[in-house]
């Protein structure tokens, strides 16, 4: 699952917006380098909390690598508890919303 997952986040990772640029640094009197540098942003990547620790495993196996686009760094993994905030309503629809209380205050009927 992780090689999966390392490609699917290549994949996704082509429409993080970053910049790349080349510098000329000299080193020596005699000898300029050219350095190839690049900038992102981070964007947030969604799901359920065996999908942001896979995020985060593939992030940690190209942790090596040169560029920003191969470490994958433009992804920041965070759980998006969806079924829970769905409880939460469902709770709170049952505990407010009554036909029989249609005249009180703070209710949703």
């Amino acid at each position: 699952k992780g090689d999966e997952m390392v490609e699917i986040v290549k994949h996704l990772h082509q429409y993080v917006p970053s910049v790349e640029y080349s510098e000329q640094v000299t080193i020596s009197s005699s000898e300029n380098v050219t350095l190839v540098k690049s900038t992102s942003h981070q964007i947030l990547l969604g799901g359920d909390q065996l999908t942001a620790a896979r995020v985060r495993s593939a992030q940690r196996s190209r942790l090596n690598s040169e560029t920003i686009s191969e470490k994958l760094s433009g992804f920041i993994a965070v759980v998006e508890d969806w079924h829970t905030k769905a409880n939460f309503l469902g709770l709170i629809w049952r505990y407010f919303y009554s036909v029989k209380s249609a005249s009180d205050h703070g209710t949703l009927y």
